[in-house]
């Protein structure tokens, strides 16, 4: 009976610390994921970059793009920017990206 109680108790502690810590891995905040998405937008090297890149991953030709190419393009668009925000520190959400960068 006492082994089990000690076990529940690790087991309880555990996933309070997994709890705690995934609640710490949230989003930045609303004001410092909108001065990084600002700071983005004058990165001209660094869009151009981007989307060199995830045209070639969605094998765009020409100038005509399909349905599908564009998701993937989409995919591709929030891939790099949400990577190159975590490498400065900033968790961007999906909804902030989608109204500020992002042409869904």
């Amino acid at each position: 009976m006492k082994k089990r109680l000690n076990k529940n108790i690790k087991a309880g502690l555990m996933m309070a610390i997994v709890a705690t810590a995934l609640t710490g891995c949230g989003s930045s905040t609303d004001e410092e994921q909108l001065k990084w998405i600002n700071t983005w937008k004058d990165n001209i090297d660094g869009i151009t970059t981007m989307y060199n890149s995830c045209l070639k991953e969605a094998n765009v030709r020409g100038n005509r793009i399909s349905k599908q190419q564009k998701k993937i393009m989409n995919e591709c668009e929030f891939s790099y920017i949400t990577e190159k925000a975590d490498d400065d520190g900033v968790s961007l959400d999906r909804e902030t990206l989608e109204a500020n960068i992002l042409q869904f």
